[in-house]
Order: C-alpha cells, then structure tokens, then sequence
C-alpha cells in the first residue's frame, strides 16, 4: 500500500487509498483527525493523453501556478500592442515567487515536519516498524516527492527556451508536459536516463525542502501513520 503525504508548518497529511490522515500540531501536542477521501478527478479523460495530461494535473492542483502563467500571458498581449508591462512583469514575478516558495519550502516547521513526513512514509515503503527509532534512521531525501519534478523541468524549460517563437507562455507549458512525462516514467526501469534528473530532485530536497526533523515531529508523523493504518485496514476488512 503507497501512502503519499503533504506537510504544512503545524502538521502534515497522510493519504492512504481510502482516508487520509490530518495531524496538526498545537502547543506541542499532536491531535490526529481521520476522514475518508474524497476522489480527486481533475483530468477526466485527459489523464491518460501524454503531454496534456501534465498541464492538466499541474494547472488543476496549483493556483499559483495558473495565476503566474495567465499573467504572462496577459503580458505577452500587452507586449503585442506595444504597451508597457511594467506592472505585469511585477505581478507575475510575485507570483512567480510565492510558488516556488510552495515548492521549496518554508525554513522552520514546514521543512522539518516535510522531513518527518518522508521519513514515516519511507520506513512504511520499507517495512520498517512505525517507531521513532526506526523512522528516525529513514533518509529524509524521498524518491517519491514531488519536488523531484524540479529535477525534471528545469532542464526542460532551458531546452524550450532554444526552440523558435517569442512566446515564454507556450515554452513554459511545454516544459511543464515534457517534465511531467519524464517525472511518470518508472525510475527502476529507466535509472539510465531518469537518474540524473533525480538527483537534482534530491539535492533541492536535501537543502531546501526539507530539514532534518526533531522528536515533535516524528511523533506527530507516527501517530498519524497509526491512525491511518488502523482505518485502511478497517476498510480493507
């Protein structure tokens, strides 16, 4: 069973294929809420079309994202017409910034609640014990986290940026799908060409995303990985 999960700087959320998990963190206490979850189906059909299927997935799960791409293309027109893009520029590049502090990561709790988050799910991934002595030995650099998709788009929009046309608004979302296809490719069975790429991915993690967690934190992602567990296999049964 692959849990995946996502981290906040009081807490994270554990998602498993039926619940998820929510631990938030207050004063030092950890309090655990589980629901069922609810089926995301942003994408219908297109999830299964190569190329759109990227766009699609990162546009409907990032609202920073769309904002920053629909203001450069709201720059683009002003450029056309001759007109200044001052203000656009400023907005997007704001914007611009706001996602890629999502990506990296907040200094502090998020990061270290991040690397907590990795370790719980990698020793599940491993069949380790759910105790702190053993999470705490898991790597917090995970193969499975989506700031591995870095590794993959930054070498996609320098290669877009070589092909024809003055649209960064096109070439920007070209690279989006191009990494996103390389990012869906089966790591085990592609390490020859992926893994460079993941190393990338790793070394954001290593000094950005993620920080080395203290023991509120481990304990806050193992009582949230109890209760998950405990529901899934509830569900199962």
């Amino acid at each position: 069973m692959k849990i995946a999960g996502s981290s906040r700087k009081d807490g994270m959320t554990l998602y498993g294929p039926h619940y998820k998990a929510v631990v938030t963190v207050k004063d030092g206490v950890p309090e655990v809420k589980v629901t069922k979850r609810v089926t995301d189906d942003i994408g219908g059909k297109t999830k299964e079309i190569p190329m759109l299927r990227g766009v699609v997935s990162l546009l409907g799960n990032n609202g920073p994202l769309l904002g920053a791409l629909g203001l450069e293309a709201v720059g683009e027109l002003r450029e056309a017409k001759g007109k200044s893009r001052t203000a656009v520029d400023l907005l997007s590049f704001g914007l611009t910034g706001y996602l890629l502090y999502k990506i990296a990561g907040n200094v502090g709790e998020l990061r270290k609640f991040h690397g907590a988050e990795h370790k719980v799910i990698g020793a599940q991934d491993q069949g380790l014990p759910n105790d702190i002595e053993h999470v705490k030995t898991v790597s917090r650099v995970s193969p499975r986290c989506g700031t591995n998709f870095v590794g993959f788009y930054l070498p996609a929009q320098m290669i877009t940026a070589l092909l024809p046309g003055k649209s960064t608004l096109l070439k920007s979302i070209l690279a989006m799908a191009l990494a996103y296809e390389g990012f869906r490719l089966d790591r085990e069975k592609y390490e020859k060409y992926v893994g460079p790429f993941y190393k990338l991915g790793a070394l954001s993690q290593q000094y950005l995303t993620t920080a080395e967690p203290e023991e509120t934190q481990l304990n806050a992602a193992i009582l949230a990985m109890d209760a998950l567990l405990k529901a899934e296999a509830g569900e199962v049964q």
